[in-house]
């Protein structure tokens, strides 16, 4: 079986184009959600009022409620760096192991936020070891192609994944990089108050970068959100998934 796994969090619109670019390749999705927001923050449980529109989707519910030997493994992974703000997010994403306990040890397994969808084909034929994809990046509109270089969701089979540090796979290097851009990462979507909420859930503006937060406006569409000065932007469609050249109407509020 291949599996799509995604943490959620009031991403309805982006969960509905992953859903339909890859509902025919994938035999099941996987959503996870925390009752709380990276920040800490208690968040209401929002994939619930949506979950009956899809097929073959289980959600999960992370709880947050973690042993001291887990907190412990945050505390001192270097990912984290025993930060609160980051272990909490090293935590809920070690959640997502909670919710793949019925899979065998040959399925195929995505795992990767709600906007990083990789290409239908490679859903078709998966690598064979553990791999992480690069991504082509779009920011603020679904139109809007950045050039901004970056791998996010990993594929592994479940007996490759299932002891080991999700966190860790991901990014600290021990995993196989694809070279060419294999799927899309359509992030910061939604326009400005998404985007300062996205800032807000994620980083909690008080003990990340104020100015980051409450100037955004001046830097929206014109510039990177967090204000990398060689990051850039430019209007192309001409490497759309298939989907969403074909449903361009369905989703044309998020175009540039």
């Amino acid at each position: 079986m291949v599996i799509d796994v995604i943490t959620y969090h009031n991403e309805a619109e982006l969960f509905d184009l992953r859903y339909n670019i890859l509902k025919d390749y994938v035999d099941q999705f996987i959503v996870v959600e925390s009752v709380t927001a990276f920040n800490g923050h208690t968040k209401e449980l929002e994939f619930e009022n949506i979950r009956d529109n899809y097929s073959r989707v289980r959600y999960y519910v992370n709880e947050d409620d973690y042993t001291q030997e887990e907190i412990e493994f945050a505390r001192k992974s270097p990912n984290t760096g025993g930060c609160e703000r980051w272990m909490h997010e090293f935590l809920q994403k070690e959640s997502i192991k909670k919710a793949l306990t019925h899979l065998k040890d040959d399925d195929i397994v995505f795992i990767g936020d709600v906007d990083e969808v990789v290409e239908p084909s490679i859903c078709q034929s998966p690598p064979d070891k553990l791999t992480k994809f690069k991504l082509r990046v779009y920011s603020y509109y679904l139109n809007l192609r950045s050039n901004e270089q970056f791998w996010g969701p990993i594929c592994a089979r479940y007996a490759d994944i299932k002891n080991e540090c999700l966190n860790h796979l991901r990014n600290n290097g021990e995993t196989k990089n694809t070279h060419h851009e294999l799927g899309w990462h359509f992030t910061n979507m939604g326009g400005l108050d998404a985007v300062k909420k996205k800032i807000f859930d994620q980083y909690n503006p008080d003990v990340f970068v104020n100015e980051t937060y409450y100037n955004l406006e001046n830097r929206f569409v014109k510039e990177d959100y967090i204000g990398r000065s060689n990051i850039s932007f430019e209007i192309d469609e001409s490497e759309w998934p298939q989907y969403l050249k074909d449903n361009k109407k369905k989703y044309k509020h998020l175009f540039k």
